[in-house]
């Protein structure tokens, strides 16, 4: 699930509504809002109508309001039943994967998704004990969790991206091209908010799907993993700043005049089903009734982010916006922190909701992990300490220790 809170102005996409939930943004591009019953209420799922067929970009969550969106929007935009070649997960966070199986019992589809994000599967009960008594949560709250082990099921045949490097490790720019219905998707690696992340690239068109690497609102967007990075913060900052080389790469960087013109008569072509010479959707219209992009010069864009909505111009504004955001809530859990060693990672959320700490301790799970993802982060740069495993007790260091790194979550032998 992607961040809610500060929103920092993009130059905003003209949209052509076709149903209740589904927007067209260009000849064969769609963007369709899914419902979801938590308190970030709506999840992007995108549509491109591909040569070879059609491609969806995540399938949202499993409730049946979100089943039900997704159909409508499908239809509207001319999907037959069975009709999707491929289902493309940017990650597999329950708001974007939830309802896979289903949908592509429905709708077709070969599902891809990045290995990473099937370890928690296949991590030991034993490993995943040892992290919940980590974080100090309650041994009642740790049954009930490990009882439920909850899974966003993925039909088994489902098929991994190529393996890459980080983003932020390189060598040069790592990007993988992966052929899908008679596009070239690239493929990149950005772990930090899911250990499996990836964003997506359109090689004809430019169309740059973020999932929820790159948001343009800033609020809380990492979680600490039993099965993910040592520091899932330190990953999620790296790829962020390295975001930079994407846009430079992509064509991204501060669009020029005839860019900024082609945007002004953007929403007359749109509502005419055209483009214009030099605009962003060049080379993505093709010819009219035909089944995708045409041939054209490299586009730029747009970038179509998870949450909110899609623009037009850099990724890196975002980006920064969205690390600094981390970077000031980590240091203010910090100036919270005790000089000696004092609370959970469980405890620290507790006090700030202690009301479901009584009644319902279950909910803050999400919050723990999100608390010890910063907890970790802290560490790793020599401003926070820590003391045991089962559970770990943090406490404020004075200042920062050159070239600190994270501890390990401990782990069992097993692993």
């Amino acid at each position: 699930m992607g961040a809610t809170s500060q929103r920092h102005g993009p130059d905003r996409l003209p949209e052509r509504p076709i149903d209740e939930h589904c927007w067209e943004l260009a000849p064969g591009l769609y963007r369709i809002l899914l419902p979801l019953p938590w308190d970030v209420p709506f999840v992007n799922a995108y549509l491109v109508r591909a040569p070879g067929g059609w491609v969806l970009v995540d399938a949202g969550v499993g409730t049946p309001a979100c089943l039900r969106a997704l159909g409508w929007a499908l239809r509207a935009a001319g999907v037959p039943e069975a009709g999707l070649a491929a289902i493309l997960l940017t990650h597999r966070h329950p708001d974007h994967a939830g309802d896979v199986v289903a949908v592509r019992q429905r709708w077709g589809g070969t599902v891809y998704v990045h290995p990473a994000e099937l370890e928690l599967d296949r991590a030991d009960p034993a490993v995943l004990e040892a992290w919940l008594a980590f974080t100090g949560m309650p041994a009642e709250v740790m049954e009930a969790l490990l009882r439920r082990a909850e899974r966003m099921p993925l039909p088994p045949d489902a098929v991994p991206y190529p393996f890459l490097a980080p983003l932020a490790e390189g060598p040069g720019l790592p990007v993988a091209a992966l052929p899908v219905a008679g596009l070239t998707f690239e493929v990149v690696y950005v772990p930090g908010h899911s250990p499996g992340h990836v964003m997506l690239r359109v090689a004809e068109t430019g169309w740059v799907f973020t999932g929820d690497h790159v948001l343009p609102r800033a609020g809380i967007n990492v979680w600490a993993n039993p099965a993910g990075p040592a520091d899932p913060m330190g990953a999620y900052l790296a790829n962020l700043e390295a975001v930079a080389r994407l846009d430079a790469a992509w064509g991204l960087e501060a669009p020029d005049e005839a860019a900024r013109a082609a945007g002004a008569k953007a929403p007359a072509c749109l509502a005419r089903g055209e483009g214009g010479p030099g605009d962003w959707r060049e080379g993505a219209a093709g010819t009219e009734g035909s089944a995708g992009p045409g041939p054209g010069p490299r586009a730029a864009g747009p970038v179509l982010p998870g949450h909110g909505l899609p623009w037009c111009g850099p990724m890196m504004p975002h980006a920064a916006a969205l690390a600094g955001w981390h970077r000031r809530a980590a240091l203010a859990l910090r100036d919270r922190l005790p000089d000696e060693p004092g609370p959970t990672a469980f405890e620290i959320v507790a006090a700030r909701r202690p009301d479901d700490a009584r009644q319902k301790p279950h909910r803050l799970r999400g919050a723990v992990a999100e608390t010890l993802a910063f907890l970790l982060w802290l560490e790793g740069e020599g401003l926070a300490g820590r003391r045991g495993d089962g559970p770990a007790r943090w406490y404020r260091l004075p200042g920062r220790r050159e070239g600190g790194r994270s501890r390990d979550i401990p782990r069992t032998s097993a692993e």
